[in-house]
């Protein structure tokens, strides 16, 4: 039994699990990391298709529509990871995911800045 489905069973009072919190507690999070790495190969497959198309000018609608479904099929299970515990059923994976979007985003901005800066040093020259 994992620390999810452990953490998770429904004690009296207590909200449904998710659909995300089921998927976990009936295949477990090895499995689910495992179908996240098919899903994410599965999606840099279909944006290398969609690109492929654009540029050969080939029909790219089909493709941009597996690159959706793909998008989505990744996006279903980063949900699922968020509630993973990973061996520490005292702290939530999401906690380490949400520290390093705060510091990703702050650092994307800095070079949102930088990056303006320098168009309009060039734009004066």
């Amino acid at each position: 039994m994992t620390i999810m489905s452990k953490t998770l069973r429904q004690q009296p009072g207590q909200e449904k699990p998710s659909i995300y919190e089921r998927a976990i507690m009936t295949w477990g999070e090895n499995l689910q990391l495992e179908l996240i790495v098919e899903e994410c190969a599965e999606l840099i497959r279909a944006i290398q298709k969609y690109k492929r198309k654009l540029a050969t000018g080939g029909l790219y609608l089909e493709a941009r529509e597996d690159m959706a479904e793909e998008v989505a099929d990744v996006s279903l299970m980063i949900e699922q990871m968020k509630l993973m515990r990973l061996n520490d059923a005292a702290h939530p994976f999401k906690d380490d995911i949400n520290r390093w979007m705060e510091y990703k985003l702050a650092r994307l901005e800095e070079r949102l800045e930088i990056a303006k800066r320098e168009k309009e040093s060039g734009e004066k020259k």
